[in-house]
């Protein structure tokens, strides 16, 4: 099940907008305080496939939103489209059941809404285990206003101490702005 909301008014932009829908996003919360860095001393490490200089894996995580979508993460510019992560290492197994991106939209003119995440799984280990998928959406709609949210609600919770978005797909992985993706922020949300 996917919800959509506004950031601005935190109410749900779903076509059927109904009291339950309404509700959605005040059942969850987040299990991550605001990242600074790359790493913290409460034992939270944020890692990527790679970043675009000025925009580290963090940034994903910051729980920071300007309008000017600075305060996110864009990874390496690769000379060829290949599938992009940002990943969280928490202190210990944590239990989810909902996740939220923020996708960036910047009116449409710029062509950056090409670099949004348009598939890919959100996956969970425990230090020593595999990657296992938790979800997986493709072909997913672009972006269509400012800071589009969505929060996606898990079949069942799930805990790991380990976290990756894993994107296998940009909505244009070959945009004007190169074979990149950013998002404005993850998270990662329980009830």
């Amino acid at each position: 099940m996917t919800f959509n909301f506004n950031v601005n008014s935190m109410t749900p932009e779903t076509p059927q907008n109904n009291e339950e829908n309404n509700n959605v996003l005040h059942e969850y919360f987040q299990i991550m305080p605001a990242m600074t860095s790359n790493s913290a001393s409460t034992g939270y490490r944020v890692t990527s496939s790679g970043d675009f200089s000025g925009f580290p894996a963090y940034k994903a995580f910051s729980k920071t939103i300007d309008m000017n979508c600075n305060q996110r993460w864009l990874s390496a510019n690769v000379s060829e489209w290949s599938p992009q992560w940002v990943a969280v290492q928490l202190p210990e197994a944590t239990q989810i059941s909902a996740y939220s991106i923020f996708f960036v939209y910047k009116g449409g003119v710029t062509g950056e809404e090409g670099r949004n995440p348009k598939s890919w799984r959100l996956e969970g280990k425990n230090s020593s285990g595999e990657w296992t998928t938790i979800d997986t959406r493709e072909n997913e709609p672009q972006a269509t206003y400012y800071h589009d949210i969505r929060t996606y609600i898990l079949d069942e919770k799930v805990s790991y101490s380990n976290y990756r978005l894993y994107v296998t797909e940009a909505q244009q992985p070959e945009s004007t702005y190169g074979h990149g993706v950013h998002i404005l922020m993850l998270e990662l949300l329980d009830k």
